[in-house]
């Protein structure tokens, strides 16, 4: 039901009276604008069912169907972002179960699965990988190596090795779930494109960029061609595209291409998606990047310091993804400052901010 909910368009919507229609979508694009609304309608239905769940944890005396519930309202969490609450209600649903079956039921499987991704989203990656590392062998266990619930607790293990840069673990794991889901469920079923975008992912971050690109390229075809459930505008045909562009803007003469891909992602992640989602930062952060490498320093400056400042405001100084923007930015801001010194650039898009300072670690690196 949530992710029925996920793909809310209003813009497709439809009306008794035609007149209606027209009048109402003049309505929304004076007001808001689609990609605010939608986001609005998708968050109203998913605190509905979130507080639905809830109330039904609060009330409920019999302890197994509590557990039940407490695991479902983890799911929920994890899906809006409110992680620490994913970890404490799937921490208490193991609880529960535990008291009733012990420890190594497989009952636990799956709030101890949810309990590793929340962790993950809070950037806590040593403890996610040992609450997977074991979901995995219990899984493995009691389900098989080749059920796709045993995959799904691969794949999310897997997400840890690569945040935590232990690429080679990343890429053998990604590439056994791959193999295992083109298999059993043929490359067009959604686990197997979102396991083929997992490992180009692994690919391009160890600049293995003919691997990489060869899965982009395919997911896009895949994704584009599922009009009734992707299409080219959806969220996730777009992350596809975009990390296809990250491939070009490591290869200098493929730079122009990788420009065109993320502003005509951002465009559209803008409209379908909100300036503020995820997506929509990483593709400005990504853009940031390429024209760093490509010294159009103020323009970098533009968008590294809004995704930076709007992800302090979302995930706090410290998040990783937050980290990573300010890393950049403040290589971006020492080359604007020499610049200046220079008396060869202008600050940003005629902008003036505060610069931040370069951190020690990085002074080095942005001299070489």
């Amino acid at each position: 039901f949530l992710q029925v909910i996920s793909g809310v368009r209003l813009e497709d919507a439809e009306a008794q009276d035609a007149a209606d229609k027209i009048k109402i979508e003049e309505l929304v694009v004076r007001r808001l604008g689609f990609a605010k609304a939608n986001q609005m309608v998708i968050k109203a239905m998913r605190e509905w069912v979130k507080s639905t769940v809830k109330n039904q944890a609060g009330v409920e005396s019999e302890q197994e169907v509590k557990a039940n519930y407490l695991t479902a309202l983890s799911r929920i969490d994890y899906l809006t972002s409110t992680y620490t609450d994913a970890q404490q209600h799937a921490e208490q649903a193991l609880a529960i179960l535990k008291e009733i079956h012990g420890d190594g039921h497989s009952s636990t499987l799956l709030p101890m699965r949810h309990w590793a991704v929340s962790l993950q989203g809070l950037g806590k990656l040593d403890d996610a990988e040992r609450v997977g590392s074991q979901c995995l062998e219990l899984s493995k266990q009691f389900l098989g190596e080749d059920n796709q619930e045993t995959l799904k607790v691969a794949n999310n293990l897997a997400n840890v090795y690569l945040k935590q840069e232990r690429f080679g673990e990343a890429e053998a794991l990604f590439r056994s779930v791959l193999e295992k889901r083109r298999r059993d469920l043929g490359s067009s079923d959604v686990s197997t494109l979102t396991s083929m975008f997992n490992l180009g992912f692994v690919y391009e971050k160890q600049n293995k960029l003919p691997q990489a690109e060869a899965l982009f390229l395919e997911c896009v075809k895949e994704r584009t061609a599922q009009k009734e459930k992707f299409g080219p505008r959806h969220a996730e045909t777009l992350r596809c595209r975009g990390s296809l562009a990250n491939c070009y803007a490591k290869q200098e003469h493929r730079q122009a291409e990788a420009e065109r891909l993320y502003l005509d992602n951002l465009f559209k992640q803008k409209r379908v998606l909100g300036a503020e989602h995820f997506s929509t930062l990483q593709t400005m952060h990504d853009l940031g990047v390429l024209y760093y490498r490509q010294k159009k320093h103020g323009l970098a400056q533009h968008f590294l310091a809004v995704v930076y400042d709007t992800r302090v405001a979302a995930l706090g100084k410290t998040h990783h993804y937050t980290v990573a923007t300010r890393d950049v930015l403040a290589l971006c801001e020492e080359a604007l400052r020499e610049e200046e010194e220079k008396g060869d650039g202008l600050l940003g898009l005629g902008v003036k901010r505060t610069l931040m300072p370069l951190p020690p670690a990085l002074r080095q690196s942005h001299k070489d």
